[in-house]
């Protein structure tokens, strides 16, 4: 069975759940038709699911099936560094900034549904700066768009971001995942997400960029990217949705052999899924504010664990079982 069936069967074992609400597709990158390989550029031959390169550059995928033999686009080891997937087993990479020429590579992602006109959108991604990239840039924006986009030359794209990281946050981390958040006002219709740097390359000094590699690393700024996320604010589903999962506290975290619940509000029902979505563990629940979970027959590795309200709503926590 191929990953994207099984993700489709985990995706599909929740339909008493109420609640979706990251409006992402594909938001870890998971879902894919082949794994890389050296021959194969995924994104410019529609390999992963509703994602695709808007210009002439070529964003690179990162997956851990790839040939374990020649580790070019391999996780965690990769040409580029060493980062584990924040989630599942992919990620993407984007060379946001180059020394000596214009450019920026991007990637573009469809969304679930149309975004709604005066509706507020929290949107999240992760970046990680790869080891072998000698600089860190603070330019990185996001830009949502009613149609698909795409630009033949490799250059900046054209577009203005609605949301764009601060001048002064320099993106430098190469061991941790950094959070990028923002908010925005939709439109309306609007159903793509383009990421990238969109950096007016007409400007003559760019100060937004800052030395950290050494000499035989990669003359620019190139960062993994996981996780996007695009909530709606002001839909009723999201607010319930989001009220849920402040009520819900698991510790400790990493845990080697039982995992402590902590519930402020009423939930009937948990289940354990490792990053492939399998089912491993599930049970009502009986004793709502603190609970304990024998993890000890878990193999060691990432997990998830969910939680279903009696309103239908579902929230979720990820764990480490060392």
């Amino acid at each position: 069975m191929n990953k994207f069936i099984r993700i489709l069967i985990f995706i599909l074992s929740l339909n008493n759940v109420k609640a979706q609400n990251n409006l992402v597709l594909n938001s870890s990158f998971e879902e894919n038709i082949v794994c890389p390989a050296l021959t194969n550029l995924p994104f410019n031959n529609g390999k992963i699911l509703y994602c695709s390169n808007p210009n002439g550059g070529s964003p690179d995928y990162f997956n851990s099936c790839f040939n374990i033999q020649f580790q070019s686009f391999s996780i965690p080891s990769n040409f580029l560094g060493y980062q584990l997937a924040r989630t599942g087993t992919a990620y993407i990479g984007l060379g946001i900034w180059e020394k000596d020429y214009i450019l920026s590579e991007y990637v573009q992602i469809k969304i679930s549904e149309d975004l709604k006109q005066n509706h507020h959108y929290s949107f999240k991604c992760y970046l990680s700066r790869a080891e072998m990239s000698r600089y860190a840039t603070a330019n990185f924006g996001v830009h949502f768009s009613i149609d698909s986009v795409y630009y033949a030359p490799f250059e900046i794209l054209p577009l203005v971001p609605q949301i764009v990281n601060s001048p002064n946050n320099f993106l430098a981390d190469t061991i941790d995942w950094i959070s990028f958040t923002g908010t925005f006002l939709a439109s309306g219709g609007e159903q793509f997400i383009v990421l990238g740097n969109f950096n007016d390359s007409t400007q003559s000094v760019d100060t937004s960029y800052q030395y950290y590699g050494s000499n035989n690393h990669r003359d620019g700024a190139y960062y993994y990217i996981d996780d996007v996320s695009l909530i709606d604010l002001d839909s009723t589903l999201a607010v319930n949705e989001n009220e849920a999962m402040a009520q819900v506290k698991v510790f400790p975290n990493p845990a080697s052999s039982v995992l402590n619940i902590k519930c402020n509000a009423s939930f009937k029902q948990f289940s354990i899924t490792d990053i492939k979505g399998n089912l491993l563990h599930q049970n009502s629940i009986n004793k709502q504010e603190q609970m304990q979970i024998d993890i000890t027959e878990l193999p060691s590795g990432f997990y998830i664990i969910s939680f279903l309200s009696k309103q239908g709503y579902i929230t979720r926590e990820k764990f480490v079982k060392m």
